[in-house]
């Protein structure tokens, strides 16, 4: 996140209740909640969905889910972004993770 602008406030191995990582993008002036799971379902999603509305300190929500669980949907009308594997993969292929990996395996 943080090589496409996004900056975690959280502190590393703390989090909020229900919240793995919050971030901020001061470019666009928005600050996120990520939560990220192995595994979810739509009840999961929308779990947290709804805590996201309940949140109005956050403009944004991130759910990155490795294997989700049936297929999920995000509502049209809310900031929130859904990230499963392979849009994981291309984002850590795009900024560059894998060649970081690599030189750390080296």
């Amino acid at each position: 996140m943080t090589r496409t602008g996004w900056v975690r406030i959280s502190t590393l191995g703390k989090s909020r209740e229900g919240i793995d990582i919050e971030a901020e993008n001061a470019a666009i002036e928005e600050r996120a909640f990520v939560q990220v799971k192995s595994v979810a379902d739509q009840n999961v999603l929308d779990d947290y969905i709804a805590r996201f509305k309940q949140r109005p300190e956050y403009s944004r929500m991130i759910f990155a889910v490795h294997s989700p669980k049936g297929k999920l949907s995000i509502p049209k009308d809310l900031p929130v972004q859904l990230w499963t594997r392979d849009r994981i993969a291309k984002l850590a292929v795009g900024v560059g993770l894998g060649a970081r990996v690599e030189n750390k395996l080296a």
